[in-house]
């Protein structure tokens, strides 16, 4: 979707197949399930600051380390080198979060679930260029570093985006042309001449 325009209606008639949507809403009402647990309402300005900073300290690997779910893997299964970690190491898993995400809003427009969504995708937005950043995985942003000044930066672009789902698609959008093609140039639509 970030690299073709047409791209999208293909994404929305995907989503109807009903086994699609099955899936997507069902992984949707698990998220909202957890995400009640464990950060309570998506709406709270509180709620909002925590679960961003959780998300900069998962992306920069900054969280405790997961000692309890390295103890349970054994030293020959393949994922005993990221065991001890709560972070991610595959570039990809970004944008695949932000996917869901999308793909659950396209579903179902401003629902009850639309702060969450919203907060969720802010997260992606903030969370895979500090990744990016700190960890060096891919490229971001020229004026994306590993500093308090990007934190600062990060964070207050996070809040808005919490309370704007679309600016936050938008970034996700502009990170995904820049890990692939260095930059944020929105692609040009096609016209009947270039096909």
């Amino acid at each position: 979707m970030a690299l073709e325009v047409s791209s999208a209606l293909r994404f929305t008639k995907e989503l109807r197949v009903p086994e699609v949507e099955a899936a997507i809403m069902e992984t949707d009402a698990l998220v909202a399930r957890l995400f009640a647990k464990h950060f309570g309402d998506a709406a709270s300005p509180a709620v909002q600051l925590d679960y961003l900073e959780a998300i900069f300290r998962f992306a920069t690997d900054t969280l405790p380390p997961a000692t309890e779910r390295e103890a349970r893997i054994t030293e020959t299964d393949p994922r005993k080198a990221t065991a001890g970690r709560h972070t991610l190491d595959g570039d990809l898993m970004w944008f695949a979060w932000a996917l869901q995400i999308e793909a659950a809003y396209a579903i179902c427009g401003v629902d009850d679930g639309h702060a969450r969504r919203s907060l969720l995708l802010a997260g992606v937005a903030t969370g895979c260029p500090a990744n990016f950043a700190w960890r060096q995985h891919r490229r971001t942003r020229d004026e994306y570093r590993a500093d308090a000044a990007t934190t600062r930066l990060l964070r207050d672009r996070g809040l808005r985006w919490a309370r704007d789902f679309e600016s936050a698609a938008n970034e996700v959008h502009a990170l995904y042309r820049i890990r692939e093609w260095g930059h944020d140039d929105r692609p040009i639509p096609l016209t009947t001449t270039d096909t």
